[in-house]
């Protein structure tokens, strides 16, 4: 998450009618507040989550709280009620909680076939986008919008032979369009490139599994020859209806690249197919 964080209660103080959760999730374990009760809580269009959970208090709870989860398909059109004048049995005061409830890449995660020695791995952050309604209902609640992700140059570490692995948030999409253009320079390479769905899980990693509970499953393969002098090759990967927390995109070539910025990697990721 980044800081400082939004408030709702300055939202409401400066007279606004909803206030905006808008900002990068480092785990599943971030979690935002607020004091004040809404009206309305929806899905941001630049959410990448699609489910977020609120929990609040509850009197007739056997430990005084509960919850309800909102998704991009299912919005809470009706009041929540932060109750910050009530205490818990614990001093705290009542409030309503924020959190994602899709799970985000651990802090350590690799995807099956990473070797730390030989490969790079850029995780892209999951961002949340919540709207909270102080004052009256949404008339409209917004779709969410398309993602669009451009790397234009590898991010090698060493040497430009790398293996690229890269981590899109994809969490309740419909469908996305992966585009791979190698350009045409000298000594360009030949290029593998594989597009995985990822299921990410809170299964502690045990060196005597060979599988720490994170699911991986290939999508979809493209092998793309080098080009000729001057004239670039493109190839795509579509990837349709499926429930991925993240694709991982494994970019592998067969020699080495003349440098970083020889090979362009386009994602598109949308809720509409």
């Amino acid at each position: 998450m980044t800081f400082p964080q939004t408030s709702a209660e300055t939202a409401i103080l400066n007279g606004q009618g909803y206030w905006r959760l808008f900002t990068p999730l480092e785990s599943s374990g971030d979690i935002f507040e607020s004091q004040v009760s809404a009206r309305a809580v929806v899905v941001g269009p630049e959410s990448d989550v699609s489910r977020i959970n609120l929990t609040y208090y509850d009197q007739q709870s056997a430990n005084a709280a509960n919850q309800l989860c909102v998704s991009i398909d299912k919005p809470l059109v009706g009041r929540i009620d932060a109750l910050f004048s009530t205490p818990y049995n614990s001093g705290d005061r009542a409030r309503v909680l924020i959190s994602a409830a899709d799970l985000l890449p651990p802090s350590n995660y690799t995807p099956q076939g990473f070797d730390p020695a030989n490969d790079v791995l850029e995780i892209v952050q999951p961002r949340i986008d919540l709207y909270y309604y102080l004052n009256e209902q949404p008339d409209f609640i917004p779709p969410r919008s398309d993602r669009f992700h451009l790397f234009e140059a590898l991010p090698f570490s060493g040497t430009f032979d790398e293996t690229i692995w890269y981590v899109i948030p994809f969490y309740g999409r419909r469908f996305a369009e992966c585009t791979f253009k190698s350009l045409g320079v000298v000594t360009q390479p030949a290029v593998n490139v594989e597009v995985f769905g990822a299921n990410f899980s809170n299964i502690i990693a045990d060196a005597a599994l060979a599988d720490d509970g994170h699911q991986l499953e290939s999508l979809g393969t493209v092998a793309i020859a080098p080009p000729a002098l001057g004239l670039g090759i493109t190839d795509s990967i579509t990837v349709l209806n499926r429930a991925w927390d993240a694709l991982v995109i494994e970019i592998d070539p067969t020699g080495t690249f003349p440098g970083p910025d020889s090979f362009v990697t386009h994602i598109v990721v949308s809720d509409k197919v």
